[in-house]
């Protein structure tokens, strides 16, 4: 916990030096920040110039919009930064038309767990969070892969606690029940139960 609070007081220190147009706490926040909103921004498109693309646009706005920062209403840094991460990609997304095959978008994770997706356990787990809905796979991602707290998800996503716990409950749930199902058709030989 005081760890967080750390990160918490230095991350509003830093949105502070950026209000005032600070260019080292600015490049101290995109350094410390970067990488988590790039890998943020891949579960929603695949391609890698698209990706740089929005993250870059995601800290021109933090740059932009600093002072407009309350940690009161917006959460903490962190979470006004996903918020800003996370519209930008819906904002996307609704220009587009659906052409994603999202199965393929979390399986070129530009993380470490790159290494594990070549296990077949971890491309089963990619597969099943990226069928999930958006806002339950949102909700994942921010809690679990981005670790967001609760609150500040919610404040992400711009819906109470209960709401985001209650996606992350029937995200989980599906999860299982999906994990569960390949489990079953390849203790069969991968066919189904009743052939």
């Amino acid at each position: 916990m005081q760890d967080t609070n750390k990160i918490n007081n230095r991350d509003a220190q830093l949105l502070a030096g950026i209000a005032r147009q600070n260019h080292d706490d600015f490049a101290e926040f995109v350094s410390q920040y970067m990488l988590s909103i790039m890998n943020f921004v891949h579960r929603f498109f695949s391609s890698k110039s698209q990706v740089e693309d929005i993250a870059q646009d995601v800290f021109l706005k933090v740059w932009q919009n600093a002072k407009q920062w309350k940690h009161n209403e917006a959460g903490s840094a962190r979470a006004w930064l996903y918020r800003i991460a996370y519209n930008r990609c819906i904002d996307l997304l609704r220009q587009q038309k659906p052409q994603v095959d999202e199965t393929h978008n979390l399986s070129t994770d530009i993380t470490p767990e790159k290494i594990l997706l070549n296990d077949s356990k971890h491309k089963q787990l990619s597969a099943a969070i990226a069928a999930l809905p958006e806002r339950q796979r949102t909700a994942l991602s921010l809690c679990t892969f981005q670790g967001l707290s609760n609150k500040d998800a919610a404040k992400t996503l711009a819906i109470s606690v209960d709401a985001l716990e209650s996606l992350l409950s029937r995200a989980r749930r599906q999860l299982r029940k999906r994990l569960t199902l390949e489990t079953e058709n390849e203790m069969n030989g991968g066919k189904a139960i009743n052939e």
